[in-house]
């Protein structure tokens, strides 16, 4: 899907790249895509948002295409 993506040493926490908004993102994720993410600016990253991938495979592959039907990636 084309997403520009850190991922940090020794957890399971992945923070794309997701818009200036970062907050209003993950408001949409979570009503459009029902898809948990927290705001990158909590973290000193505006612009990111923070997703956990300790899931199955399967399970991110969902979250992943739900946020791209909901035109979120």
């Amino acid at each position: 899907h084309g997403v520009e993506l850190s991922v940090g040493d020794g957890a399971f926490y992945a923070m794309p790249r997701v818009a200036d908004d970062d907050t209003a993102w993950c408001e949409r994720a979570i009503e459009d895509a029902h898809v948990a993410a927290v705001p990158g600016a909590a973290f000193g990253a505006p612009g990111h948002a923070r997703f956990s991938y300790a899931a199955s495979t399967e399970r991110l592959e969902e979250a992943v295409d739900r946020l791209a039907d909901a035109d979120l990636i």
